[in-house]
């Protein structure tokens, strides 16, 4: 059994993490209802690490709304392993692109611009 990990957060707010043995059975359960009680809660987007040999995840994630932004070869992480950061946008928020083509301003100077 393949074991994997997540780690949800928000920008400048604590992190959310998870440990799922397996993505089967009540765990995929379990992490839809993480999901969409942290997408509930106020919160412009959501981000999210997993390894790319994690398939299972990857579809996981992808199938509710995240997409990946950032794949790396895994010289950042502690097991050295390539991985991929997803992001999920509230539908009423400004594009990650359009952030970044913006910099890292606030959300309140961006309002401004």
């Amino acid at each position: 059994m393949k074991a994997g990990s997540s780690l949800l957060s928000r920008a400048g707010e604590r992190k959310f993490g998870c440990y799922i043995r397996a993505l089967t059975g009540w765990a995929w359960v379990r992490g839809t209802q993480l999901i969409d009680a942290a997408k509930a809660s106020a919160v412009d987007a959501l981000e999210l690490w997993c390894f790319q040999a994690n398939e299972r995840a990857r579809r996981f994630y992808e199938a509710r709304g995240f997409r990946p932004i950032r794949f790396t070869d895994g010289a950042d992480n502690e097991e050295r392993m390539p991985d991929v950061r997803y992001r999920w946008e509230h539908p009423m928020t400004t594009p990650f692109e359009e952030v970044e083509k913006r910099g890292s301003r606030s959300r309140k100077a961006m309002r401004n611009a």
